[in-house]
């Protein structure tokens, strides 16, 4: 049985319908809930945007989520493109259990915030020396073993110091991922540990990890 929309008159045998509605008038009730504008958060540093209480790189996976929780959506956003400008994307909803989407683009506004990471290297912050000493070849794989894995559970290697005899120092922001890594890697170091500070009421320490290669 043909329907017409009460909204608009168009038929049902010219365009879908959810419920009593045409598709296109739901759209157009949708889009009115949706703001022009979208403000996202980037670290002035490292140019990573905030989602939630984390950073990531730019692109479109990690706009539309920025999107999403700044704009507090239960729909699911699906950035298509972007510039310093705008972004265009996709907005994927559910209407009566039968699945809408629709395009819209937002006029983008960049707010900047640094990051945790970023504060915590230009404050010189480390939890964990690793003194590595022995053969310079196999020291300089392990290094870049370190720095991946640190970096893969949101750390960084704040610096890295040359020593005599071709020791280097490396200075880590996380001191449980270096436990983490030592393990993995079945590595034993030599491990010590110094009062850094109280935190909480709590003793702090930073660990100092000695291996010969």
């Amino acid at each position: 049985m043909t329907i017409y929309c009460p909204l608009c008159n168009s038929s049902s045998e010219d365009v879908r319908f959810i419920g009593n509605f045409c598709e296109p008038c739901i759209v157009k009730k949708l889009e009115k809930k949706v703001p022009a504008k979208v403000t996202v958060y980037q670290c002035r540093w490292c140019e990573r945007i905030k989602e939630g209480r984390t950073f990531s790189r730019m692109n479109n996976k990690s706009l539309s989520r920025a999107v999403k929780i700044e704009l507090r959506l239960q729909d699911d956003v699906r950035v298509k493109k972007h510039d310093k400008d705008s972004i265009s994307a996709v907005i994927v909803t559910q209407v009566d259990g039968e699945r809408v989407a629709f395009p819209v683009k937002f006029e983008l506004k960049i707010a900047h915030e640094t990051c945790q990471m970023c504060y915590w290297i230009s404050s010189g912050y480390y939890e964990a020396i690793v003194q590595l000493r022995g053969n310079r070849e196999r020291i300089d794989r392990l290094v870049e073993k370190i720095k991946k894995y640190v970096e893969r559970r949101g750390g960084f290697v704040v610096k890295t110091e040359e020593m005599e005899n071709n020791g280097l120092d490396i200075y880590t922001s996380d001191k449980l991922a270096m436990n983490e890594f030592f393990h993995d890697y079945k590595l034993k170091p030599a491990r010590s540990f110094r009062l850094y500070g109280m935190k909480n009421g709590r003793k702090v320490y930073r660990n100092t990890y000695s291996l010969h290669l």
